[in-house]
């Protein structure tokens, strides 16, 4: 439960980042199913580039902009190494200047 509530909160901390200075909305859902958990992390931040989309997991790249407090580019290769080692899956899509949100599926065990 833990290693879930720091994946979370990383992703509200990239959020809340996001939508620095101008505002926006974040939407956090779950739902689940009889054998899965589902947990959407959304907001209506800056987005994501498209050609940034498949390095956002690696390790030590971000997309924090040179004039906000840099991010190590961890945490979400963490939260990619988290829902993996639980047998679940993470996935985002983004439309830059719109919103982003992150699909989290986790099997019950």
């Amino acid at each position: 439960p833990v290693e879930i509530q720091q994946v979370i909160m990383n992703l509200i901390l990239n959020a809340r980042d996001a939508m620095i200075p101008a505002g926006g909305i974040l939407t956090i859902t779950a739902n689940e199913t009889a054998d899965t958990t589902y947990i959407e992390v959304c907001d209506t931040g800056d987005g994501i580039n498209p050609s940034d989309i498949k390095k956002i997991f690696d390790p030590f790249f971000t997309t924090k902009k040179s004039d906000q407090n840099s991010g190590s580019g961890l945490g979400l290769a963490f939260c990619r190494r988290v829902i993996d080692s639980h047998n679940g899956t993470i996935l985002v899509e983004s439309e830059p200047d719109v919103k982003t949100t992150f699909k989290i599926t986790l099997p019950k065990f």
